[in-house]
């Protein structure tokens, strides 16, 4: 009763429960998970699939506040990545489910209609709690960053600061931050063009003052081209980020990014997966996070650039 957590259901006594736990220690006793599991019908373990390989330090600060408040509750998270791969992604929730897991965090693998294994894994997970993670899917509870939002920020740092020729790289039509971003920008009468990758963007450079990119990853690649080329930043090209990296604040200019709540996220997502397994029954709780736009060094005001040339 003492190894199960009851000794006070059971009036067991402190000054027992204090020797029984000094014995144990001296011992070096560990109490046999699987034997528990099956006498509490319960493993204490939550599955965990990631789309993307750890070595994203976005993915750290999320797994770290996972991990936080499923800690701070006795549950221990046991990790998997599909690396993007929709084979690789049924394959880990087969696993995790032969592990017995008590719930699953998940982060899709998506594809142009939605996350690739949606209804196989809804009948693998069938009467567990599961809660997606950085991207909501219907019928599922999850927790996200507002994408709306976060477009539109970008949007309106460009918009207030003149740049009225915009160019977007990179981006999945699942995350609609491009969408809400080019929407804005083109009722405000600006020419807005995407293209899938820094590459194919390169040979269109000189004719857009601002540049979008879906993440500091691909900002990152755009700086090195800009040097490369010899281009100024901002004063050739304006560019604003998504993710707010710890890296961006060494790059040079330090860059105008938005910023994600990745460790709220990861902590939000802990609290809901509690929440579900406390009661199964709760209704479908979709949790969207209020990005911030962080302004740094890389956008330059041309409505003052432009006014400085009149004057000349």
């Amino acid at each position: 009763m003492f190894l199960n957590g009851k000794a006070k259901e059971h009036r067991i006594s402190q000054k027992t429960c204090e020797r029984l736990r000094e014995v144990m220690q001296r011992e070096n006793y560990q109490p046999n998970i699987n034997a528990r599991a099956m006498a509490m019908k319960t493993t204490n373990l939550i599955g965990c699939v990631l789309r993307n390989d750890l070595e994203d330090s976005f993915w750290m600060e999320i797994l770290s506040g996972l991990n936080e408040v499923l800690q701070s509750h006795n549950y221990h998270l046991v990790l998997t990545v599909s690396s993007g791969k929709p084979e690789e992604e049924l394959n880990a929730f087969k696993f995790l489910r032969a592990k017995g897991v008590d719930a699953y965090v998940w982060v899709p693998v998506i594809g142009k209609v939605g996350a690739y294994n949606l209804n196989a894994i809804q009948k693998l997970t069938a009467g567990y709690p599961i809660i997606t993670m950085t991207y909501l899917e219907e019928n599922l509870s999850g927790v996200a960053t507002d994408e709306e939002i976060g477009g539109k920020l970008v949007a309106e740092c460009f918009s207030s600061n003149g740049h009225d020729k915009v160019a977007v790289i990179g981006g999945n039509q699942i995350f609609s931050r491009g969408f809400h971003f080019r929407h804005q920008l083109v009722l405000a009468g600006a020419k807005v063009n995407m293209f899938p990758n820094v590459k194919s963007y390169l040979p269109h450079i000189r004719e857009y003052t601002a540049v979008f990119c879906f993440s500091d990853l691909l900002a990152l690649e755009l700086y090195k081209c800009c040097a490369a080329k010899g281009l100024k930043i901002p004063r050739d090209v304006s560019i604003i980020g998504y993710d707010n990296m710890s890296f961006t604040r060494l790059m040079n200019p330090e860059l105008t990014t938005i910023h994600q709540q990745k460790h709220g996220l990861g902590q939000a997502g802990g609290k809901l997966i509690l929440d579900l397994l406390a009661d199964p029954s709760r209704r479908i709780r979709q949790i969207k996070l209020v990005p911030t736009l962080i302004e740094r060094d890389s956008v330059q005001n041309i409505k003052t650039k432009k006014r400085k040339r009149r004057s000349a």
